[in-house]
């Protein structure tokens, strides 16, 4: 009896596409281009430094990077942060630039995510998915440039040639400042007064208030290293 049925079509070039369209997935695209410039020499230095590291860094995972790489990364990550957000921050405070708060809440909030990276990437290297950080960056950083960092341009440009009226070198090379402050909604404003008392006073409830807030601090670091475990580690196999 004649066997009728089809020999299966060629898979060799579809297998052949698919990866293709995988090594060159265009969420994994970085390019400087003029649509993410501020027109301030240093903020878009930092910028291009770090669009050249994430290039870096695709270029070796597609030949198979290790973690070592990786670690790299991180690295220029948590230098990115220090020396760039403090940069970008004394523009806008110079300027006074009215998102200023909302725009260093967004830079720590970011700074938090990379440290607890790296405190994973310290504790187990290889328990780190590559492809989930570059994507992390990728996304952060394109997005945080042009959804945040261009609508501060405005305020720091005088003219219509978008001319920086801050001094650049003065903010560049002026001294880093630490402020503290505390910012709570008005109705909190009493219980603060009240903290602020108990702490200054001293003796056992004092203790007492440390003790809760020292607990309060670890549940949320918990919290945060389950997100930071989330987006950047690889799933556990079951």
């Amino acid at each position: 009896m004649a066997n009728n049925k089809k020999a299966p079509p060629e898979r060799r070039g579809s297998d052949r596409r698919t990866k293709e369209r995988r090594d060159s997935n265009p969420d994994l695209e970085v390019i400087w281009s003029d649509k993410f410039a501020t027109g301030i020499r240093a903020i878009d230095s930092d910028h291009q430094n770090l669009f050249e590291e994430v290039k870096i860094l695709k270029d070796r995972l597609e030949r198979g990077a290790d973690a070592k790489a990786v670690g790299n990364a991180i690295h220029s990550l948590e230098s990115y942060c220090a020396d760039h957000f403090a940069r970008e921050e004394q523009f806008m405070e110079k300027a006074h630039y009215p998102d200023f708060k909302d725009h260093r809440k967004e830079h720590k909030r970011f700074a938090k995510l990379v440290k607890q990276l790296g405190k994973l990437h310290n504790k187990n290297p290889d328990q780190i998915d590559p492809q989930k950080v570059l994507k992390f960056i990728i996304s952060w950083l394109t997005g945080h440039i042009i959804g945040v960092d261009l609508k501060y341009v405005p305020y720091v440009s005088g003219d219509e040639n978008g001319q920086v009226v801050v001094n650049e070198k003065e903010v560049v090379s002026a001294p880093l400042m630490e402020t503290v402050t505390f910012e709570v909604p008005q109705p909190s404003l009493k219980i603060l007064k009240e903290f602020h008392k108990i702490l200054t006073e001293g003796g056992y409830i004092s203790d007492a208030l440390v003790q809760v807030v020292e607990q309060l601090r670890k549940k949320r670091n918990k919290a945060l290293k389950k997100n930071a475990i989330k987006l950047f580690c690889k799933k556990e196999e079951k």
